[in-house]
């Protein structure tokens, strides 16, 4: 049972952790919310209360979005940024600038691939449709300032859209920011999240963050199962001697894309 004292502050899990078994290591799956009990000073770890199941441990911080307080948990939600400008064809579509921020309402007209939205770069207060294949939802809404230390990273502000290029397993991402590019700390941020609106399919892929098809997948996440499947079928159809390139043989006929 979680205590509303120790609600006070909550974090989002970003990807799945796997505790040590025997330990007091807490165990999470991408998206899980976890109410933060304590910090240690400069271990990496925090203490917390996983509310999916209730189970209480510690987990590595670099695995969660950070300071997340009370009862907004889920903060930046459905956005979208503009990627290359759009000249409207009537006055119910939405004119988009490269940057333009977008706060997804719902899924167009029957038949159109086009989604309702909001402008909140413009301070647009009526819906208008807008073509997904000029936006990227692969974004991070900072939740506190950050100055860099080194040229290669990245300085923002609280509140600053952070467009994500990259994610690293070291706890820093890529990304860039009013026309600034660098690292930054990842727990400094609130993940973009899709969440459905009025029963409807969501947006993009809360994994991969890519705009989803029409049909409702993704195709990025498609594409990873399938080349995953690829490498294990080579690697057990792989007939090992001293004469075989394993990683060669590994990578037969998978496609990669970097």
């Amino acid at each position: 049972q979680i205590t509303r004292d120790e609600m006070s502050e909550q974090c989002i899990a970003l990807f799945d952790f796997e505790g040590a078994e025997g330990t007091d290591e807490l165990s999470l799956s991408k998206g899980d919310v976890i109410a933060v009990i304590g910090k240690g000073s400069d271990s990496g770890w925090w203490e917390g209360v996983n509310s999916a199941n209730g189970q209480r441990g510690f987990f590595p911080n670099c695995f969660v979005s950070s300071n997340l307080q009370g009862e907004q948990s889920l903060c930046f939600l459905n956005r979208a940024m503009a990627t290359r400008p759009y000249e409207p064809h009537s006055a119910s579509e939405m004119a988009l600038a490269v940057g333009d921020v977008i706060c997804v309402t719902g899924e167009g007209p029957s038949g159109s691939s086009y989604w309702y939205g909001l402008n909140e770069t413009q301070g647009e207060r009526e819906e208008k449709l807008f073509p997904p294949t000029h936006v990227t939802c692969k974004l991070a809404q900072a939740a506190f300032a950050f100055t860099k230390r080194y040229p290669h990273e990245l300085s923002f502000e609280a509140g600053d859209i952070i467009t994500v290029l990259r994610r690293w397993n070291d706890g820093w991402w890529e990304g860039t920011s009013k026309g600034q590019h660098g690292i930054f700390p990842h727990n400094y941020t609130f993940p973009n999240t899709a969440l459905s609106i009025k029963g409807q399919r969501v947006f993009f892929c809360n994994k991969c963050k890519e705009v989803l098809l029409p049909s409702g997948e993704c195709e990025q996440c498609n594409r990873d199962h399938n080349t995953t499947n690829q490498m294990l079928a080579n690697l057990n159809a792989c007939e090992l001697t001293s004469e075989t390139n394993l990683i060669q043989e590994i990578f037969s006929g998978v496609e990669l894309q970097l």
